[in-house]
This record gives C-alpha cells, sequence and structure tokens, in this order.
C-alpha cells in the first residue's frame, strides 16, 4: 500500500487524477501475478493416484507430468483419464465383490501369473484393472464369466517386495473396491528363487509348481481341493425309504410307491406278488402298482457308497370282502 500511495503522489500532479488511478489499477494487476506465480498450487501427480472408486476412482496422468509436487498448470492442460464407478441401476443387485488375489511365485524376469476371481450379483461378466508398485502403470483384462478365476500373466523386473491392487468392472459400469495383495519377487539362482515341487490348491483349482517356480493348472475339483488334493464328498451312511399309499385297498385297485435313499450309487424296487410283474431302479422314484389282488410287499435295495447294502419295505394290503345280510 505504501508503493501504490508514491505512485499517485507522483503521477496526480502531473498527469491528472484520471491516469493516475489508471496507472495504479495496472500496478496492482502486475502485483497479484507475481504473488500467484510465487505461491503455485501444490498438485501431486504421481502416474497413478488412487481413490476409492466410490469416492471419484482413479486418476491416470500422463508421464510427461513429473511425479514431484509442481505448479498445477504444469499438468491441467494435459490429458487425464478418470475411472469412475456409476450409482446402482434400480433392481440391480449392485456392485461385483471386491476380487481375491492369487500371486505366483514372483523370479526376475520370469513370467508368472495373477489369478483374479470376482463375483457379480447380477452373474455379469467382469473385466479386472491391474495396477503394478514396481511399474507404476495398470491395464484391463479381457471379460470373464463373474466367479471364474482369471489368470493375468507378469514378469517383474526389480527384485524385492512388489503390491498389485486389481478392481473388477461390471457390464453394467458398476466396479467395485480395491484389493491389493503383496509378493516378494527375488532375483534368479538365488536359493530363495528355487521352488519346492508340488501340487497346492487355489479355491477349487489344482495346480503344480515346478522348481523353476513354473505353475500349471492341473484341474478344477468335483468338490473341494484341500492341501495340494482333489478329495471326494465325504461317505456318509446309507439310507434307503419306500412306502405305499393307501397301503389299503380294495381287491384289484392300485396304490402309489415312492422312494427316497441318500448316499448310495443304485436302488432297486421289486415285489412278492406272483400274479402281478412291478420292477423299477433308481435312486429316488415314485410308480404306480398294478391291479392288486391279494397282499404284496414292496422292497427297495439300495448299495451305498460305502458299499453298505440297505433294504426298507411297504406292503399293501387287500380289504376283505364282505357279505350283505
Amino acid at each position: 500500500m505504501i508503493a501504490l500511495s508514491k505512485v499517485h503522489a507522483i503521477l496526480q500532479p502531473r498527469y491528472g487524477l484520471i491516469f493516475s488511478l489508471i496507472a495504479m489499477a495496472a500496478v496492482i494487476a502486475v502485483w497479484g501475478i507475481g504473488a500467484k506465480a510465487a505461491s503455485p498450487i501444490a498438485f501431486y501427480s504421481a502416474e497413478v493416484r488412487f481413490a476409492d472408486p466410490s469416492q471419484g476412482g482413479m486418476d491416470i496422468v500422463p508421464a510427461s507430468c513429473p511425479s514431484d509436487p509442481h505448479s498445477e498448470a504444469d499438468c491441467l492442460s494435459k490429458s487425464k483419464t478418470k475411472i469412475k464407478t456409476k450409482e446402482p441401476l434400480p433392481g440391480g443387485g449392485g456392485p461385483p465383490n471386491p476380487p481375491d488375489i492369487d500371486v505366483g511365485q514372483c523370479v526376475v524376469g520370469r513370467s508368472f501369473s495373477i489369478r483374479m476371481n470376482s463375483t457379480d450379483p447380477d452373474g455379469d461378466q467382469l473385466r479386472y484393472f491391474m495396477w503394478h508398485s514396481e511399474s507404476q502403470g495398470g491395464s484391463w483384462t479381457e471379460l470373464s464369466p463373474s466367479g471364474v478365476w482369471h489368470t493375468e500373466p507378469y514378469t517383474a523386473n526389480l527384485a524385492g517386495a512388489h503390491e498389485v491392487r486389481i478392481y473388477s468392472f461390471d457390464e453394467s459400469g458398476l466396479s467395485s473396491s480395491w484389493s491389493s495383495r503383496w509378493y516378494i519377487c527375488t532375483e534368479p539362482g538365488t536359493a530363495s528363487s528355487q521352488c519346492s515341487t508340488g501340487y497346492f490348491c487355489s479355491g477349487s483349482d489344482l495346480y503344480y509348481r515346478s522348481q523353476a517356480c513354473t505353475e500349471t493348472f492341473v484341474q478344477r475339483c468335483a468338490y473341494e481341493c484341500v492341501a495340494g488334493a482333489c478329495i471326494p464328498p465325504p461317505i456318509g451312511a446309507p439310507t434307503a425309504s419306500i412306502q405305499a399309499v393307501p397301503s389299503l385297498v380294495n381287491s384289484g385297485q392300485t396304490a402309489q410307491v415312492s422312494w427316497s435313499s441318500t448316499n448310495v450309487t443304485s436302488c432297486s424296487v421289486s415285489e412278492d406278488n406272483p400274479t402281478i410283474d412291478d420292477a423299477w431302479s433308481g435312486e429316488t422314484g415314485a410308480r404306480t402298482t398294478s391291479g392288486i389282488r391279494q397282499e404284496t410287499t414292496y422292497t427297495l435295495v439300495c448299495i451305498g457308497n460305502n458299499g453298505q447294502q440297505v433294504t426298507d419295505s411297504a406292503t399293501v394290503k387287500v380289504a376283505p370282502k364282505t357279505q350283505e345280510i
């Protein structure tokens, strides 16, 4: 303000009041620009800046922007890609779950597998975005079914601890929150870079790891994968049950025979009436009998998963004839 007073005192006697006011306004404008240039707005523009997708997603900043704090004007003119989540559609099941991550053995210069699996409540196909701390960059995968493990190859160039972050994005435009996994990458030829050979499980999938740390998919277990092996369903005691309705009929009438079983491999139903020929098979079932004119017993025989035989029976009786007096 002292400098402005001096400008006014010098200019007013010589050029008049109006000109001195114009000159003072110019001084104020130049002073403001200089002050702004002296105090740039701090702006961090690492190549990838993370945020919860529900709070704005992720900024991908061009690599030409320096990673140190700098003036906002340096990068505002450069293109940026903004990835944002969308609000759930009316009646939709919401965004996919945060993905599970499985990382194979990492040795510098060798390709290894990074696997991811997310489930979408609507059953939409999913695309995954992977970001690597080593490269400070990310990439999209192809579409894959919901709830199915997706595998991507990756090769690290530096030894040490690395982080991979992944989120899933469904066909409706909804995305999950981020999942993160840290892993260690070793130099070739070091003791830790030589893997123990053997089978291992990842979810219901069975894999084999070689001494060179190469992981090969073997099969998806039908029931469960535990401790490097596919295991069969637990073997319980077999059961068998049969019933006939009604259990009392008039001569020549039929009945309904139904049966069920558990933990068995096969079942058959037979009867002891020589005047009819009813015989069925199956672990469960329901059949109508032939016309019954004498007491008939239907027998269910099943063979259990453990080889044990179990039986059950149901009898249909014939009502006696009545004579009016």
